[in-house]
């Protein structure tokens, strides 16, 4: 081969060689925006494990992927979840938490990822979940009942700012607890007065008129038992007489602790407890009555005084 053409040959090989070591310039590609949200619902349970879950995505539907870290408004952190892959194009991420106490709980949660092509996140606006007994929006609470003698049902609705109503039931309304009651202040109360006996299931159910779709429902199981008994008034000091304009304090108890209700007839009169005797001749008669209460039938006792002349000093 004359030199010339060897020469060129050798040439064009250095070139040929050359351009392929030479990488074409980088071009540059935005990375995608990410958005997280919470998904979990907005109450929970005292006592007991709850989730706390995220969903992110992304503007161009590029899978995001990495962790997820949630925090307390405080900024303590709260757990770290690595991302599962959800639908065609997104994520989700959760961990369990322990509400201990009746109260509302915040969080926040920072998206980290680990894509080059897709950029992290965080919640802007706290997400707040309210911790009750149940986890529903109201819990119930049903005293001891006895056949025949009335109690107070009081449903408590999470949190007081609920406005709705409670409808209170028994046995899937076999027996009937009254009509709708509206909630004060986060609670609704019933009177009832049971007609049976046995285990009973009592209901109170839910809605919410300031929060659209608001709503949920107890139950509490409770034994009716038949009356403890009938009540029985005690009266100090025990009077048989007194004489005109004589007064006599009393005091007043029951064996169920109830409330007593005294009135006077006859030659004598009643201020409060305070009993004056006005005849110098005569009956006066004392009445108590307490209402049905703590297990026990309500009653009415009776005492009679005799009226006598003040005593000649």
């Amino acid at each position: 081969m004359p030199k010339r053409a060897l020469k060129v040959l050798i040439l064009a090989t250095v070139v040929a060689v050359g351009t392929a070591l030479v990488a074409p310039p980088a071009s540059s590609v935005p990375a995608a925006s990410s958005g997280i949200s919470f998904t979990s619902g907005t109450l929970a349970r005292i006592g007991e494990y709850n989730w706390l879950s995220v969903a992110i995505g992304t503007s161009t539907g590029t899978r995001p992927s990495g962790a997820v870290q949630f925090f307390n408004t405080d900024g303590a952190i709260v757990g770290t979840a690595s991302t599962s892959a959800s639908g065609t194009s997104g994520a989700t991420a959760s961990i369990p938490w322990f509400p201990t106490e009746e109260r509302t709980y915040s969080f926040n949660a920072t998206f980290i990822s680990d894509n080059p092509a897709v950029t992290g996140s965080s919640t802007t606006v706290p997400f707040t979940v309210f911790a009750t007994p149940s986890g529903q929006p109201l819990s119930i609470s049903v005293p001891q009942l006895y056949q025949g003698i009335p109690a107070t049902i009081v449903a408590t609705v999470y949190p007081s700012s609920l406005e709705g109503s409670v409808g209170f039931s028994v046995n899937e309304a076999k027996y009937g607890v009254g009509p709708s009651v509206p909630v004060v202040k986060g609670l609704a109360t019933q009177t009832f007065t049971p007609t049976m006996r046995g285990w009973n299931q009592f209901i109170a159910s839910f809605t919410a008129t300031n929060s659209p779709g608001t709503q949920g429902a107890v139950g509490q199981w409770v034994n009716v038992l038949p009356p403890i008994g009938t009540d029985d008034i005690t009266l100090i000091p025990a009077v048989s007489s007194l004489y005109r304009y004589q007064k006599v304090a009393f005091t007043v108890s029951t064996t169920a602790g109830a409330p007593v209700t005294l009135t006077a007839t006859g030659g004598c009169v009643l201020d409060g407890t305070i009993l004056t005797a006005t005849k110098k001749s005569g009956t006066c008669v004392v009445t108590g009555t307490s209402p049905s209460t703590g297990g026990y039938l309500g009653t009415t006792e009776s005492w009679t005084i005799a009226l006598t002349p003040r005593p000649k000093k």
